[in-house]
């Protein structure tokens, strides 16, 4: 038979047909061309998506996340706020230094706890304070004080505190041309301080004495006068004198007795009246502290002291020439 190679079949001498031959052919290799799209492809497979370049016009994308996210760190510029942070705990934060400049004030402080005080280092520009203790006058006590018809002279006791300053005051009667010659405490003279008649005239007087660092303990002070008279005296005394000031005097006749004086701070005013009123009283004092009040018939004393100003006044029953005097202790 002749051989046919479409059929298959191939001979084999002449003894019979062979075995078909088998032939497999592979697909044609596919060249693709300008005109050919790129073949699309679907996988089943996840894919990782492309990295992204942030360019000027992109924003910072969002997170949203079931897990705490930490605040990004911000770099302020002139025109950014700080921002503002809510937190749930507490935050301890130190103050800024504060430098201080011309226009600044010191800062106040406020606090619950007892604060220390700076120590100051001196400079050169700077004066060491000086501490002066200064004690001022002030009263000590008070004479026994007496009085006595048709008399040349009378004496009292006065228990002052040792260095202190006395001041004694007598008054006489109408007594014409009669005076007060002098004054001694424990023995050693006063120093007169003023003399003035009673409404300025020679019927009675008014005089006051005075002496700085007396001795203390009971001493007897003594007034003579130039004549016999009546008289009526007694003494103040006071701590911390440095100086006796000039007497102011005062004068006048009726009822109403009146001196006004002053005094800085820190002073003593110390004040009398002496009167011939034929009244048995005073009344009406005011001004200052009343220390002493006498008024037998015909003749009479007032003592007084005042720490500030004041204008001590006075009534008798009886109208009456009077005098006043006052002295300022420092």
């Amino acid at each position: 038979m002749p051989y046919n190679p479409l059929s298959g079949a191939q001979p084999i001498g002449q003894l019979g047909w062979r075995a078909p031959l088998v032939f497999i052919l592979e697909s044609p290799i596919m060249v693709a061309h300008a005109s050919m799209p790129s073949p699309g492809l679907i996988i089943a497979i996840a894919m990782q998506p492309p990295a992204m370049t942030a360019t000027a016009i992109l924003k910072v994308p969002g997170v949203s996340s079931s897990d705490v996210v930490a605040v990004p760190i911000s770099l302020a510029t002139a025109a950014m706020l700080a921002p503002s942070v809510d937190v749930f705990s507490v935050i301890t934060a130190a103050p800024p230094a504060m430098a201080a400049g011309a226009a600044m004030l010191a800062p106040t402080l406020s606090v619950g706890r007892a604060v220390a005080a700076p120590v100051l280092a001196a400079v050169a520009a700077m004066r060491i304070p000086t501490v002066t203790v200064v004690n001022l006058p002030i009263f000590d006590a008070v004479g026994a004080g007496s009085n006595a018809a048709g008399v040349g002279s009378i004496g009292w006791l006065h228990t002052a505190t040792a260095g202190g300053c006395a001041i004694a005051a007598v008054a006489t009667s109408g007594t014409s041309g009669v005076t007060i010659s002098g004054i001694t405490y424990g023995g050693a003279a006063m120093a007169p301080l003023a003399s003035i008649g009673y409404n300025n005239g020679t019927l009675g007087r008014l005089v006051l004495y005075g002496l700085n660092g007396v001795p203390g303990g009971p001493q007897t002070v003594t007034a003579t006068s130039s004549a016999g008279t009546n008289l009526v005296g007694n003494s103040l005394s006071y701590r911390n004198v440095s100086s006796i000031g000039a007497a102011a005097t005062v004068f006048g006749s009726g009822t109403a007795l009146s001196q006004a004086a002053a005094c800085a701070a820190g002073q003593i005013i110390v004040q009398a009246f002496g009167t011939s009123s034929l009244a048995t009283a005073f009344s009406g004092l005011s001004g200052g502290t009343n220390r002493y009040n006498n008024h037998p018939a015909a003749y009479g004393l007032l003592l007084n002291d005042a720490t500030a100003n004041a204008t001590f006044a006075a009534a008798q029953g009886a109208a009456g020439n009077w005098s006043g005097a006052a002295v300022v202790l420092s």
